[in-house]
């Protein structure tokens, strides 16, 4: 039971990694800071902070918009996995 147990934790990580890997690809939180940085430069930290607030907000938005209807949106388009 043991060996199984151990089984299971290693393929749980592999799948944690692997998803990591592909959510920082996409992210590209690097590029993401460079853009914004560039774009703030002129505003005031009021300003930036909202920008700041918004950006994570509407991330955070879709980010639960497709979570929940991810797989929905998927099946009503013919994407199968």
């Amino acid at each position: 039971m043991t060996n199984h147990r151990q089984e299971i934790c290693e393929t749980m990580w592999e799948e944690l990694i692997k998803s990591f890997i592909t959510l920082f690809i996409i992210i590209d939180p690097f590029m993401s800071a460079v853009y914004f940085v560039f774009i703030s430069k002129n505003m005031s930290d009021k300003e930036s902070n909202k920008a700041i607030w918004t950006a994570v907000g509407v991330a955070a938005a879709l980010l639960f918009i497709f979570l929940f209807s991810g797989l929905y949106l998927l099946t009503m388009l013919g994407i199968s996995f």
